[in-house]
């Protein structure tokens, strides 16, 4: 034999080897794939109950009041994420988007105040006090329903009203009490 036929034949060998190797590993590669791929699916239904679907629709929240008028509350508040995953939502940042609460005649506006406990009142240590609209301010912290889906809406009726958290009142600020330094009077320490 040649030696240009002995090389060919090593070259086609070598093909037919790297060739056989290659389809052996890649059906390999299909095997794990498939297994991996059942495996996920069966995490993602057991996984399914303890993180059920975005909500298509809402009629209850909760926001911040930025401004109070006459007939109506401009709230933020939170946007619902779209994620049905914690891990698909990582990289979502907290966003929140300004809302229109319009206060109808049939409106109920509340204010959540604390009760002391007693037989009657065992379950529930807070009662609802109504109050007027002026009452809220900015900052205050509101729980709202409505009868309309609320989820992508601008502008809703609000059907109750209930301000959870109250923004305390600023207090003045008082004028410093001048010191004995700030008269020119220096504290004398002990030196050696």
């Amino acid at each position: 034999m040649s030696k240009a036929v002995s090389i060919i034949l090593i070259i086609v060998f070598f093909a037919l080897g790297f060739a056989g190797g290659y389809f052996f590993a890649d059906s390999q590669n299909k095997a794990k794939l498939t297994k991996l791929q059942q495996e996920f699916s069966q995490f993602k239904k057991n996984v399914d109950s303890f993180f059920p679907a975005p909500p298509k629709e809402v009629k209850s929240m909760t926001g911040v009041v930025k401004s109070v008028d006459q007939s109506s509350i401009l709230v933020s508040i939170p946007v619902l994420s779209q994620s049905r995953y914690p891990w698909e939502q990582r990289e979502e940042k907290a966003k929140s988007r300004d809302i229109i609460l319009r206060v109808g005649k049939d409106t109920k506006i509340v204010k959540r105040e604390f009760v002391q406990p007693s037989k009657e009142n065992d379950f529930n240590p807070f009662k609802e006090v109504e109050i007027s609209i002026s009452e809220l301010k900015k900052g205050d912290i509101v729980s709202f329903t409505s009868d309309q889906n609320i989820l992508d809406r601008k502008d809703v009726l609000a059907k109750k009203i209930t301000l959870n958290f109250q923004q305390p009142e600023t207090p003045e600020v008082l004028p410093a009490q001048s010191t004995p330094l700030d008269e020119g009077n220096p504290i004398k320490t002990n030196t050696r």
